[in-house]
């Protein structure tokens, strides 16, 4: 019981990192900015910790980062996680000429 309240204590912080930003890019979409989580080394490390937990103990052949954010959040997932190269995953009018379609 007590991990569960630290651990419930520790999502609390990381969500009071994500700062909202009410209509942006478009009016009735909320940005979720995860700069300030970024800034925070130890609270970033914890977060990835708990992304991973599940896994620890599978056997994981890719993480895929869907742009941007995800593909901070997959890196560092990957780094603790997976032998093999990483995949980015980027949306089409963001991809370069030398890209591969999946």
């Amino acid at each position: 019981m007590p991990r569960f309240k630290e651990n419930m204590k520790v999502k609390d912080l990381i969500k009071s990192k994500i700062r909202n930003i009410p209509d942006w890019p478009k009016k009735g979409v909320s940005f979720k900015d995860i700069t300030p989580l970024l800034q925070d080394k130890n609270l970033f490390c914890k977060t990835i910790d708990i992304l991973i937990s599940p896994y620890l103990k599978k056997k994981v052949d890719k993480i895929v980062g869907i742009d941007a954010r995800g593909f901070i959040l997959a890196a560092a997932a990957w780094s603790q996680l997976v032998s093999s190269p990483s995949v980015s995953y980027r949306s089409v009018s963001y991809r370069s000429v030398s890209s591969q379609s999946v």
